[in-house]
């Protein structure tokens, strides 16, 4: 072999592990962008609101193109737990239902990492607040949660 042989051998290793190094960096980016394994649209789809939705879907996908797969993982978890204790609080004929934050609000706030309430945790803490301050006749006559059926 000569000098030149050995020459073009070294380049064309160069720039095959240029190229290999391009193709770990792009599915790198696949994974860890913004449309990885957890799209923002599984996010943005999870959420039901009227008014605000366009104001805060920039801002929504900037804070979600931060966050890594395993927190997107969390987020979209948290989001189906918390939806679904809502709905059982409103099942249960709870009083008080809070009302979810606007998207962006819950990931700045990192509300994904809020407790989240088992059926029998709200059933029991439903029962709680109705011995602790039983309703009024008002209440009951105008209240629906109070009513008995």
């Amino acid at each position: 072999m000569t000098e030149i042989d050995i020459k073009r051998i070294q380049d064309i290793l160069d720039a095959l592990q240029q190229t290999v190094t391009r193709e770990f960096e792009l599915i790198g980016d696949i994974f860890e962008g913004t449309e990885g394994l957890y799209p923002f649209s599984e996010f943005w789809d999870g959420w039901k609101f009227a008014g605000g939705k366009k104001i805060s879907l920039h801002e929504c996908q900037t804070l979600y193109s931060k966050l890594d797969n395993k927190t997107r993982r969390m987020v979209l978890d948290a989001l189906l737990a918390q939806k679904e204790e809502n709905r059982l609080m409103k099942k249960h004929g709870a009083c008080f239902i809070p009302v979810m934050k606007y998207p962006a609000t819950w990931l700045r706030k990192k509300s994904w990492l809020d407790s989240v309430s088992t059926e029998e945790e709200i059933v029991d803490e439903i029962n709680r607040q109705r011995i602790i301050a039983p309703p009024t006749r008002q209440q009951q006559a105008t209240d629906s949660c109070w009513d008995d059926d």
